[in-house]
């Protein structure tokens, strides 16, 4: 059947997002602290503030780029010319807007930024000059941003992350070697720039092999362009939503207890929510083949949605166990058994809330990519406001572990709502996605396994039961996904694509 072809996708198309955020990590541990020693620890700071505006600026497509990665995944197979070479280069010139303007604004606030931060007067000079050069690198970082999302709506992750792997690697090697010579702020921020304008090199020479038809450049549509805008605008607004919860969090904490509390809370939540990295690779690579199955085979969508769901499920499910099981014994070796004894908690209530949170992403997705990103942006909305005012209560309360607790809650809730909600669309073109058994299954078959790491912890067992229960318990919640979730012909196609990967 196509969808099981498309699911084993799914694990091929993931690895290589997987690949691409996590190879780089080795590389800027190691380079961060010869950085930090080469250029002191202003410009060090400098530096990593550079490095957060550029990962700002890259989301500041306002979800145009996922909104043409929908366009071009929906096309038929053939006689699809046109409207392809519409939406790229409508595409491309709405990114060039959006780059021009992100220009504009970053050149305004070049001066008042690096008065902002009373820097000596050569510092000072540095960073504006450096802002400057992250100014004109504003254009290409979207364009950059808008041809991979054209190699995502053909599938095409082999080749985005064959350009994106060494571009985050120049982004901290090529410092590191500019250093030998120049620490000043415009050599490395140059060096930086250099990379990207590189890298949009490459996107074009990639797209171009892969669409060939995009050429010659056409005006943009009207027509095309406001089912991206409206696409884009929920888009957005699934990625603001997060960040307000997170710094509600932490508000809420500093006001209504103390700072230590935000520590307490933030030293977790930096470390478990690294679990994002999972269903940030595989919804990735799933979005544009949720949209492709929604538009030419509706009635297989359900076995795709229940794949992704499982996949999600077989990462998270094990990986949250261990985190729970082993949180009283790392935690202190990390942080200290001072500060280590409010996180415990802190830590494992948060890990159950994020492994909801991942496995949500599959309804998350499969409901943007069906024409559903404002059912999904409003609920979000909806949810901001009642955990605002649940957030504020517990912290007051209960302190960071009471917050913990209404962030986790909230995180089951819109994972509950968005898997019933994508399971009601494919219901009515087709097949369910799960039976009531699976529902039950992934509702208790997580439960049971937290439930058992966290009652041995309570009963104070020793070290070694509690390994055991963890590995027993994981193990069973990773089993059951396997053998529940997923059917025979599609679990011997991804054993195949398994045994072939590298």
């Amino acid at each position: 059947m196509q969808s099981r072809g498309i699911t084993t996708r799914l694990l091929r198309d993931g690895s290589w997002n997987l690949a691409g955020v996590l190879l780089p990590v080795p590389v800027a541990v190691i380079a961060v602290p010869y950085l930090l020693r080469a250029l002191g620890d202003a410009r060090f700071g400098l530096l990593t503030l550079a490095w957060a505006v550029m990962a700002y600026f890259t989301l500041f497509n306002l979800g145009l780029g996922r909104a043409s990665t929908h366009e071009i995944a929906a096309l038929p197979a053939h006689g699809s010319r046109d409207r392809l070479r519409r939406i790229v280069w409508t595409s491309l010139a709405g990114h060039a807007g959006l780059g021009v303007i992100g220009c504009a604004l970053l050149v305004a606030l070049a001066g008042p930024l690096a008065a902002a931060f009373n820097l000596e007067p050569s510092l000072e000079a540095e960073f504006r000059a450096a802002l400057m050069l992250l100014a004109l690198s504003v254009p290409v970082l979207l364009l950059t941003t808008a041809l991979g999302a054209v190699l995502e709506g053909f599938g095409r992750f082999d080749l985005v992350n064959v350009v994106r792997l060494p571009a985050s690697l120049w982004t901290y090697a090529a410092p590191l070697a500019i250093v030998t010579w120049s620490a000043g702020l415009p050599a490395v921020i140059g060096t930086i720039v250099l990379g990207r304008a590189l890298a949009l090199l490459a996107y074009v020479a990639a797209v171009s092999r892969v669409a060939a038809d995009v050429w010659p450049p056409v005006a943009p549509s009207r027509d095309v362009l406001r089912p991206m805008v409206a696409l884009g605008f929920w888009v957005t607004v699934g990625t603001i939503v997060l960040p307000l919860v997170t710094a509600w969090d932490r508000f809420a904490l500093g006001v209504r207890v103390s700072a230590e509390a935000v520590g307490h809370y933030a030293a977790p939540y930096e470390v478990v929510t690294k679990l994002w990295t999972i269903s940030g690779a595989l919804m990735g690579a799933a979005f544009p083949a949720f949209t492709a199955v929604w538009s030419t085979n509706r009635p297989e969508a359900g076995l795709v949605l229940r794949h992704a769901a499982a996949a999600l499920y077989m990462a998270a499910v094990p990986a949250g166990v261990v985190i729970v099981a082993t949180a009283p014994l790392l935690l202190p070796w990390w942080l200290g058994e001072a500060f280590a004894g409010e996180a415990v908690p802190v830590a494992q209530w948060l890990t159950i809330g994020v492994v909801a949170s991942v496995i949500a992403q599959a309804g998350f997705t499969f409901l943007q990519a069906t024409g559903r990103a404002g059912w999904v942006g409003r609920l979000q909305l909806s949810e901001v406001l009642v955990y605002s005012v649940g957030a504020w209560l517990a912290a007051g309360t209960w302190g960071a572990a009471g917050v913990a607790v209404v962030w986790s809650a909230r995180a089951f809730v819109d994972c509950v709502a968005l898997l019933v909600a994508a399971n009601r669309q494919v219901r009515s073109v087709g097949v369910p996605a799960f039976t009531r058994a699976q529902w039950l299954g992934l509702l208790l078959v997580p439960a049971g396994a937290f439930a058992a790491v966290l009652g041995a912890e309570t009963a104070e067992a020793g070290v070694v039961l509690r390994s055991v229960l963890a590995c027993v318990a994981g193990g069973g919640a990773l089993a059951w996904g396997w053998w529940g979730l997923i059917d025979r012909q599609t679990r011997a196609g991804w054993l195949l694509r398994l045994q072939r990967t590298p």
